[in-house]
This record gives C-alpha cells, sequence and structure tokens, in this order.
C-alpha cells in the first residue's frame, strides 16, 4: 500500500525514500471515539508518534483559552498529525480524535532516531517534511487567527 504518495510533503519525495519510510510505519485501524492524544499531553520519547490519515476522519480540537481562539477541523485521508511530537518534548497541542473506524500509518520517535543512525540523508530529508508540515501548520493557524479577529463578516 502506498499510503505517503498522497500525502502531503512526502508526495514530492522519490518513490525508493516513500518506500523506506512507509516500511517503518505501522498501520493502525482504530474505532469511533479513538483518541489518539489529548490537548496538554507530555510528548516524550515513550509516548511521541506522528500519523498519516490513510482512510477516515479525524477531528482536530483544541481548547478556547481564556481571552483566545479555539479551533475545530477535520483532517482528510493524506494529511498528517502529530508531527511535531517526533522532533521535540513538548505538551500537544491539540486533541485528534477518530471520527467514524479509522485506519492511520503511525511512526514513534524511536523509529525516527532509529532512521538517523541508519541512513542519515534519508533521516535529513524526513525531517524537511517535517518541518514543512508544521511550517504549514502554522500558516492555517495564522490565517484561521485572522479570520477570528477579522471584523468584517
Amino acid at each position: 500500500m502506498s499510503f505517503l504518495r498522497h500525502s502531503f510533503g512526502f508526495a514530492t519525495m522519490p518513490q525508493a525514500d516513500r518506500e523506506t519510510l512507509e516500511r517503518l510505519f505501522v498501520l493502525d485501524t482504530v474505532a469511533a471515539g479513538h483518541v489518539f492524544f489529548r490537548e496538554g499531553d507530555q510528548a516524550v520519547a515513550v509516548t511521541a508518534c506522528m500519523y498519516v490519515l490513510v482512510e477516515g476522519a479525524v477531528h482536530v480540537s483544541a481548547a478556547v483559552p481564556d481571552a483566545g481562539i479555539g479551533i475545530e477541523r477535520n483532517l482528510v485521508p493524506g494529511q498528517v498529525f502529530g508531527a511535531l511530537a517526533l522532533v521535540a518534548d513538548v505538551p500537544r497541542t491539540a486533541t485528534c480524535t477518530a471520527v467514524g473506524r479509522v485506519k492511520v500509518a503511525r511512526l514513534d520517535r524511536r523509529t525516527f532516531d532509529e532512521l538517523f543512525r541508519r541512513d542519515l540523508p534519508l533521516h535529513v530529508r524526513f525531517q524537511l517534511v517535517i518541518a514543512k508540515q508544521i511550517a504549514g501548520d502554522l500558516r492555517h493557524l495564522s490565517r484561521w487567527l485572522a479570520e477570528a479577529v477579522d471584523p468584517r463578516p
């Protein structure tokens, strides 16, 4: 199954890179309501995973802080979530929940770190995909914030 060719960032990688990475991911199918992680959970080496949505939808929500703006959106197949956890020990910024039955490809930090030791050039190219994903998330967040505070209809 070639699930990475439909995923942002991975689609532009050489096919051989995608095939190598796909062998490192674990495919999981979860039931409706499964919580992958909760906002505020600490992403540490033992629990840190990133996911590629293969089938179904995942609901992403972040609470509204005292004087701020929350986030509500659904991810579709090909989208990535949890990527920041592969590179940083920081609290999760949102809660991600399966909407219906969902199939994901999961990669844990231990496997990601092992890739660094086994294939540094591929690891670097994978880091670029993660950086693009995080940059895309920031771009979307900036747009949502601007729309939320813009007084125009």
